[in-house]
């Protein structure tokens, strides 16, 4: 069940602190149900939801690449790439032998579907031995403000090669609007 807060409160009774959160009243038949049937091991989970990256924001990430591509001699997809791999998203990952497979064809067929994914989805090897990899999640995963990372590092970039779509100003606002 994923839901809104509109309210939280917290009293600390010195045996521990006891949380009420106020959600909307449809949830209400569904918490009860819950708590009923798994209280004690009912567990919780409250976190930041982040708005996703908007379709400007993509549009002009690419817009961005492009113009890098064309100054450098390059392709827009292997400037994104390396972007990518410079300030994206990533997870750690080391692979083991199971009984099915050994650690390295594990690696290496989960390398092989995670690229499959789209442009973005990198992966680099740290380890090869020990088959530690780095998984990189390509920018249709990205939340605003790590959409906003990636779109400061290729402005970065872009001002080291005489590119400059828009003016840090219009940037700015830009940002705004996406959050």
């Amino acid at each position: 069940m994923r839901c809104k807060i509109n309210d939280c409160s917290m009293v600390n009774t010195g045996a521990g602190i006891i949380v009420t959160l106020r959600i909307p009243q449809i949830y209400a038949s569904i918490l009860e149900a819950f708590r009923e049937k798994f209280l004690p091991n009912l567990e919780y989970e409250l976190k930041l939801i982040r708005k996703k990256r908007s379709l400007d924001a993509n549009a002009f990430c690419w817009k961005i690449c492009t113009e890098i591509a064309n100054v450098v001699g390059n392709t827009k997809e292997d400037v994104y790439r390396d972007a990518i791999s410079h300030v994206g998203v990533y997870e750690t990952l080391q692979f083991n032998d199971t009984p099915t497979k050994s650690r390295f064809d594990a690696m290496n067929s989960f390398k092989q579907k995670w690229m499959a994914n789209g442009e973005g989805w990198l992966t680099k090897t740290l380890d090869a031995d020990k088959c530690i990899i780095q998984a990189y999640y390509g920018s249709s995963r990205y939340n605003t403000k790590e959409m906003s990372v990636l779109i400061d590092y290729l402005v970065m970039q872009g001002k080291q090669v005489g590119v400059q779509v828009m003016t840090q100003e219009q940037i700015e606002l830009m940002k705004t609007e996406w959050k």
